[in-house]
């Protein structure tokens, strides 16, 4: 069983943290490796972590060899957002490029942060993704705000 708080905007519930004052509904969940082998995941191209704070326990209790069945992991961290945990946010990134994960970050915060394993991706690719990429895709987005606060349209 797990405990999420559940914040006066509707749209998401959050993994308590320490004091939290918003109500509580407690619900069933399974742990990341018992999901994986119930539905016979051998393997999995994409592991998509949205779990509003929970992200962290998550990729912290999950076994490594849990953790490497995924060819990819796209995790939406809250340490932006959730005092206190930016530490743990390093922490976990530490441990899956330490498991063989190249670490992305698409956000500039840790709101959208992509790890590939290292041997589906070589370094060039890699650096080519990780800073050049990345790079050209946010200036397109911010082009984009721009062009759309000024002109009320996107350059697309």
């Amino acid at each position: 069983m797990l405990e999420l708080a559940l914040p006066e905007r509707a749209d998401a519930a959050l993994f308590p943290v320490q004091d939290s004052e918003p109500p509580t509904l407690v619900v069933p969940s399974v742990t990341l490796e018992e999901f994986l082998n119930g539905e016979g995941f051998q393997e999995v191209d994409v592991l998509k972590m949205d779990v509003e704070g929970a992200e962290l326990p998550v990729i912290e209790q999950a076994p490594a060899p849990i953790l490497r069945r995924a060819r990819q992991i796209t995790v939406e961290f809250h340490d932006w957002m959730i005092p206190g945990t930016t530490e743990r946010v390093e922490s976990v990134k530490r441990r899956l490029r330490h498991l063989g994960f190249y670490c992305i970050r698409f956000s500039r915060n840790n709101g959208d942060v992509l790890f590939v394993r290292q041997d589906l991706l070589s370094f060039v690719r890699y650096a080519s993704v990780a800073y050049l990429v990345r790079n050209v895709m946010g200036a397109r987005r911010i082009m984009d705000r721009l062009l759309r606060s000024l002109f009320g349209h996107t350059s697309s």
